[in-house]
């Protein structure tokens, strides 16, 4: 499978954030899947297991006509959540992955989430998000906040769920090449110029 990788310089994506970063990540990555031009879930499942990011901690925006199903899947599999912020029509909740399995219960969930254009961040091994009690002007997610602390690694599912970003303080993603070295081995990188 291709995956395209671009390093993304700190001007070019600190204009386009829809959430308040509390620090900065040293690294930040976009990764496309130009063969399937849509996030392939399994694979990234695979990806969290190669680089040991379980426990994984989500926090995704939830619009209130999908509440139930998101409920009802965490419910069923047993997986505890929390709302930690809403305004109109909207909810953000957090809930921690432990395990692959886990996270392969949520695919559905996180597709649809992402293809209506609702944003789905976890992190690895760390809850770094948090909620701001005074709302700012562009929506809710300018409610929550990405506290970037050593080794913290931040995923964005963004754009109809055909990229993923990765903002990271973390040694393991150093470089391009630290990338590349930690995907399944079974993908083919190509980098992508800005």
């Amino acid at each position: 499978m291709k995956i395209e990788i671009s390093d993304i310089t700190q001007m070019r994506y600190e204009e386009f954030l829809q959430f308040k970063m509390l620090g900065n990540p040293n690294y930040v990555f976009d990764i496309i899947f130009p063969d399937t031009m849509s996030l392939h879930m399994e694979t990234i499942q695979i990806w969290m297991e190669k680089i040991d990011a379980f426990p994984i901690y989500f926090c995704i925006q939830i619009i209130n006509i999908h509440t139930n199903d998101f409920e009802l899947i965490c419910n069923e599999n047993s997986l505890d959540f929390e709302y930690i912020g809403k305004c109109e029509n909207l909810k953000v909740a957090i809930l921690e992955i432990l395990n692959s399995e886990s996270f392969s219960v949520l695919f559905p969930f996180i597709k649809l989430t992402g293809s209506m254009e609702d944003l789905v961040f976890w992190s690895s091994r760390r809850d770094c998000f948090s909620v701001d009690k005074k709302r700012r002007p562009r929506g809710l997610f300018d409610l929550v906040n990405i506290n970037f602390d050593v080794e913290t690694t931040v995923f964005s599912l963004i754009q109809a769920g055909t990229l993923l970003e990765v903002y990271s303080n973390s040694s393991f993603f150093n470089s391009y090449e630290d990338i590349v070295n930690s995907l399944p081995d079974f993908s083919i990188p190509i980098k992508s110029e800005e």
